[in-house]
């Protein structure tokens, strides 16, 4: 009857803590929210030494992915695996996996935080996106009766399954404003964003005297790229284009696709002479990185017009944008000048 009695006190406990984590994660916001306080929560409640994701990298899992590399703490406890390497994961989609037997075998499972650390046993909770694996939580103890294969996973199971609820309804929010605001070819922030990201910029400008600058690039002679190699390779070149211009620009700075093969990047805070340098080390970016698409590699280049709130009268979304695009306009015309030699 005592044994009964402290099984039902201890039964009681555990409810309670996950009760706990269950507020916690469906109060977050966003998914990086409900990831990193799933983490902290489960190692604080249950005084786990090592907590982490195991995610499987697919399609449905990219926001996810898109969260994890903005969190430092996600990035140390978060591991990516292919699809292929799947096969380890729990085969069922709602029933834990404990382990304490073969432990070596998921040594490539270890992310940077724990990797150095003895394991001698495992949880793996099986978390769900679309009705498909994503990945598993991970719990891990040096000790290798913490989770024996032979304990009940009840609690555990309900765990991830409410876990896998609330992010599966975080993410189709978190799609539905994705695809609401970004380009839906190169990932970008689209035009709609354009307009109110520039206009923020500009009263900012105004209200602080700080300088807002405007790039204005566009692809030369991408026409010949759709007629020459197809519009599949003009599309990888704009989604390498994109990229490119994500990875050379500040935190701070903002790239739109603004339309076609023309995009736009928002630089706060910068003059005409450093937007000057910018646009340089795009053009040397760009040139350094040829695209490749099936058997051909395709060298393209951009222009680029500059714009900045310091240099001109109207101070305006429209007074920025048509100076940009007017400098585009004559860089290009420039490039296409013919070069003369005296005699």
């Amino acid at each position: 009857m005592n044994a009964l009695l402290d099984n039902l006190r201890n039964n009681e406990r555990l409810a309670r803590k996950l009760f706990d984590i269950e507020i916690e994660i469906f109060s977050q916001y966003d998914s990086r929210s409900l990831l990193e306080r799933l983490l902290a929560k489960v190692e604080a409640s249950f005084q786990v030494p090592m907590v982490w994701l195991v995610l499987v990298d697919t399609q449905a899992t990219q926001l996810l992915k898109r969260h994890v590399e903005r969190s430092p703490v996600l990035q140390q406890y978060t591991l990516w695996i292919d699809p292929g390497a799947a096969h380890r994961l729990p085969s069922s989609p709602i029933d834990p996996l404990l382990v304490n037997n073969n432990i070596g075998d998921y040594s490539a499972w270890l992310p940077p935080a724990v990797h150095t650390q003895d394991i001698g046993s495992m949880a793996l909770a099986p978390l769900q996106l679309n009705g498909r694996l994503a990945g598993v939580l991970v719990q891990a103890d040096a000790d290798p009766d913490r989770w024996n294969p032979n304990m009940d996973t009840f609690f555990l199971a309900q765990l991830a399954v409410k876990t896998s609820l609330c992010m599966a309804n975080l993410v189709v929010r978190e799609q539905l404003e994705f695809y609401a605001t970004r380009d839906s070819l190169t990932g970008l922030l689209n035009r709609r964003e354009l307009d109110l990201a520039l206009a923020r910029e500009v009263a900012r400008s105004q209200r602080t005297q700080a300088p807002v600058s405007l790039l204005f690039l566009d692809l030369n002679d991408f026409k010949w790229v759709n007629d020459t190699h197809g519009h599949d390779a003009g599309d990888a070149v704009l989604q390498q284009l994109s990229a490119t211009i994500e990875a050379e620009v500040r935190g701070i700075d903002t790239a739109f696709r603004y339309a076609g093969d023309e995009f736009v990047v928002v630089l706060p805070g910068v003059d005409r002479s450093a937007a000057g340098q910018i646009a340089a080390r795009l053009s040397e970016a760009v040139a350094r990185k040829p695209c490749s698409h099936g058997e051909a590699v395709i060298q393209y280049s951009i222009s680029c017009g500059i714009a900045c709130s310091h240099n001109l009268k109207d101070i305006s979304v429209r007074g920025l944008l048509k100076a940009a695009d007017d400098a585009l306009y004559h860089e290009k015309r420039a490039r296409q000048q013919p070069t003369t030699t005296p005699v």
